[in-house]
């Protein structure tokens, strides 16, 4: 069998863009989401006939993917089954915001092969909610992961927001202790960026930012108390339990291959990225793929190696690139290890949380070529 692959469907419709939001959205309408889902399916076709890989990890993404009926999702899933070999034990994620599913939605989802649901919770305190204008309250983030339980879900993840606006000590820890009542499966942490394009960003002489102390204090305390829980903290902004990290995202962590469609997704397959523009109306009119630069580079890997707690590992490095680790490399890794901002046996390099705070800067350390040498 050829190596299985991942597949992302991109759903982008929201009723709101939220303040901190930068990423591509468009506006629903039935029609528009009938128009979009008859592309897609026709992309999903289209691709299941160019390629023999089968799927190992499904995840529909936004956007806001659980806007979509029980129905039009069995649809985009009947695709997917008729034009690949899903395996049968594809890790099958939606994203969902707490607003959009009652508790008979979540048992259609789970009834057509969803078996993991991300849920943008974001804060478990009513005003960070308002500040960050999400449309749900603390006790419907807490109600949707109770419902989604008690219809059988075993893998749910929910997305948190370090440094809210406005916010203090109190607004974490609430946040805390519905993740420790509602004990997801998985917990995404994401500290608050000033992207443009976001009212944030336009508006931010109305709010009061952390700075960067304070931030890097909360995902530190954040990121004690889930290990007091028995989380693990498998990639800077990632924590599981009982093993259950995101099959997909691991795919991008390390660097192998998989495929998106939909406007702005972006895929990775034999040696190539390529993207779809962020249009819908020029996705709906068939507009050309784009072409990057490749992938699978020994740089690239490095930086994704980094994100994870496993880090870098001599054996990968020679398997994939055919080098190895110079004694300038070994000579830098001991150091930062000797500053707590990394853990090297020799043979692992791997951060730390304390280094998982400073990592843009220790990638940039370790991207130059004569820390590896050939085999």
């Amino acid at each position: 069998m050829s190596d299985p692959i991942g597949l992302y469907l991109h759903i982008p419709f929201c009723r709101h863009r939220c303040a901190y939001c930068d990423f591509y959205t468009a506006c629903p309408s039935p029609v528009r989401i009938q128009a979009y889902l008859s592309r897609l399916t026709q992309e999903i076709e289209e691709w299941g006939g160019r390629i023999d890989r089968p799927i190992d990890t499904l995840y529909f993404g936004g956007g806001t993917p659980s806007l979509l009926t029980v129905n039009q999702l069995n649809g985009l899933m009947t695709a997917v089954q008729q034009s690949f070999t899903l395996l049968s034990d594809a890790e099958i994620t939606l994203e969902l915001n707490p607003d959009t599913a009652d508790k008979d939605t979540l048992a259609g989802y789970r009834q057509v092969g969803v078996n993991r649901l991300s849920v943008g919770l974001q804060s478990g305190d009513d005003r960070a909610l308002k500040t960050l204008g999400r449309r749900h309250t603390a006790k419907q983030g807490a109600q949707v992961i109770t419902d989604a339980k008690r219809v059988g879900f075993d893998n749910i993840s929910v997305d948190v927001m370090l440094g809210v606006p406005n916010s203090d000590e109190q607004t974490l820890e609430k946040t805390l202790q519905m993740v420790k009542t509602l004990r997801p499966e998985h917990l995404s942490a994401y500290m608050l960026i000033l992207e443009e394009n976001t009212r944030f960003k336009a508006r931010r002489e109305e709010y009061r930012f952390l700075d960067d102390e304070a931030l890097c204090q909360q995902y530190l305390r954040l990121c004690e108390r889930l290990r007091e829980w028995g989380y693990r903290h498998y990639e800077i902004s990632n924590f599981c339990l009982d093993e259950k990290r995101s099959r997909h995202n691991l795919r991008y962590w390390q660097d192998r291959e998989y495929l998106g469609l939909g406007p702005s997704a972006y895929s990775f397959l034999d040696g190539r990225r390529f993207h779809q523009p962020a249009n819908v109306s020029a996705y709906l009119q068939g507009e050309e793929t784009v072409y990057d630069e490749p992938g699978g580079t020994l740089f690239e890997w490095l930086m994704l190696a980094l994100r994870l707690d496993e880090g870098l590992n001599a054996k990968t490095l020679g398997q994939r690139y055919g080098k190895r680790f110079s004694d300038a490399f070994i000579s830098k890794a001991q150091a930062l290890s000797e500053q707590q901002l990394a853990e090297f046996d020799g043979t692992t390099f791997a951060l730390t949380e304390k280094g998982m705070l400073v990592s843009n800067s220790i990638i940039t350390q370790l991207s130059e070529e004569d820390l590896y040498e050939n085999l």
